[in-house]
């Protein structure tokens, strides 16, 4: 029986591959078309390009160009020590296959409280700054990952035995000291983890001890603006992508919010195995959006029996996923077999080359969900286009050959357009000034003195 369910699947692999159509995917069904629908209604905007010349007249039959630079969605990976040097530098960034289509990074790896607090009088985030400095020069979004674990086997040693007062200050010492160390640098932190499975700090301190860590990511960083389309402060779920576990992931964030903590978001692993079927992933993610919060999907692993099943299930979970408006940030758990629990999923191999998950993650992002478009002006120098949310370079290309280019970002949207004008710098025209005209040149208004007696 093993053996002839391998078969069926071998077989349909084959039939799939040999009816798929060209372009960055695998998959061809109802489904693919109707969510690429979906993503295109929600996850691209509407621009009305103007190029006008140095006097502000219109440029009839401009070529404008638009190439896009980043998207708005994060698409980002959990980093480690080791990925650093493997990341490409800023110059070759934008073409490095795969690395070009992340423009977020989670630290979580390297954040956790024993690694950042070894002792009671010494922190240590020496490992953390290459990659906020790296993130600066790449301009990438950075998730701190967990601040302070729910876990006493995942608290630092000298910590892991502490009781009441104790407890609750170092908890709230280490909690403030991050945010208000790199609450300016990062977007955001999961202030509280491992909280599906573990409630240590609930049960040893009160809601009020989680109410009032949550509620340091606003009085530690006063006045910072929300990045993105979720707020700095989630409530992260381990591996809670399960049917059963979703309903414990609900009743968590139930009591949450009923216990009046300020989680603004929520960050949930995803691990997938198997194969894949799009539909109870779907209803996974509207099921986790019903309390009205963003959903970001962390540690994103979609291992598969073989390599091409692994890519298979990779473009199933991606476009679930990302075809939902509750989603706002998809962070792949790494790149490399290391990085992963089932190294099927692994999205560069060992000789550093793509696999084909690697491959099919950068189609998908760096072609089908990415807009370089041209255009040109019609006779009142307009030019329209619709494309993915996110950072543009437009460049208007003039009939004598003279170029203006501008940097835009462009923000997701259904109805309406951004407007964007294109001009040269120079002297404007001067129109001939016109005569002021007043009510004293027209006898007929010139005022009247009454000097008749009252």
């Amino acid at each position: 029986a093993t053996r002839v369910k391998r078969a069926i699947v071998f077989i349909g692999i084959l039939l799939l591959f040999a009816a798929r159509p060209a372009g960055a995917q695998l998959l061809n069904a109802p489904w693919v078309e109707e969510s690429q629908e979906r993503v295109e209604k929600i996850r691209m905007g509407s621009m009305r390009i103007i190029v006008l010349d140095e006097a502000g007249d219109p440029v009839p039959r401009a070529t404008v160009k638009i190439d896009m630079l980043s998207h708005a969605f994060p698409f980002g990976v959990h980093v480690s020590k080791d990925m650093l040097e493997r990341w490409p530098s800023k110059d070759s960034f934008g073409k490095a296959p795969l690395y070009r289509c992340f423009n977020a990074i989670s630290l979580d790896r390297l954040t956790t409280w024993d690694r950042t607090q070894p002792e009671s009088d010494k922190w240590d985030f020496s490992e953390v700054e290459p990659w906020l400095k790296l993130a600066k020069e790449h301009r990438l979004l950075v998730r701190w990952g967990g601040v302070v674990p729910s876990d006493p086997g995942r608290m630092p040693r000298w910590a892991a035995s502490l009781k009441g007062e104790e407890l609750a200050a170092a908890l709230q010492t280490h909690t403030a000291r991050v945010l208000r160390d790199y609450g300016q640098r990062v977007a955001q932190f999961d202030i509280l983890t491992q909280t599906l499975d573990h409630r240590y700090v609930e049960q040893e301190l009160g809601m009020g001890m989680v109410r009032r860590l949550y509620r340091l990511a606003e009085t530690e960083v006063p006045g910072r603006p929300m990045p993105w389309e979720f707020g700095r402060a989630a409530l992260h779920l381990d591996d809670a992508f399960g049917a059963d576990r979703l309903q414990k992931a609900l009743r968590r964030v139930t009591a949450m919010r009923e216990g009046f903590v300020d989680i603004d978001s929520i960050a949930i692993e995803v691990r997938l195995s198997g194969s894949i079927v799009e539909a109870p992933v779907t209803r996974s993610i509207k099921f986790l959006g019903d309390p009205g919060l963003p959903v970001l999907i962390t540690n994103l692993e979609t291992a598969g029996p073989s390599e091409t099943g692994a890519a298979i299930n990779l473009e199933t979970a991606m476009r679930a996923m990302f075809s939902q408006r509750t989603v706002k940030g998809i962070w792949l758990a790494g790149t490399t077999a290391e990085d992963f629990r089932d190294s099927s999923a692994a999205l560069i191999d060992k000789k550093g080359q793509l696999t084909t998950a690697g491959e099919l993650f950068d189609q998908l992002v760096h072609k089908l969900w990415w807009s370089n478009e041209s255009r040109t002006t019609d006779e009142i120098g307009n030019a329209r286009a619709r494309v993915y949310a996110g950072l543009h370079r437009i460049t208007a290309t003039l009939p004598d050959g003279r170029t203006v280019t501008t940097e835009v970002v462009l923000e997701a949207s259904e109805i309406g357009e951004r407007l964007i004008v294109l001009q040269p710098l120079g002297k404007a025209k001067e129109a001939p000034a016109a005569p002021v005209k007043t009510i004293f040149d027209d006898p007929s208004q010139r005022p009247t003195v009454d000097a008749s007696p009252e």
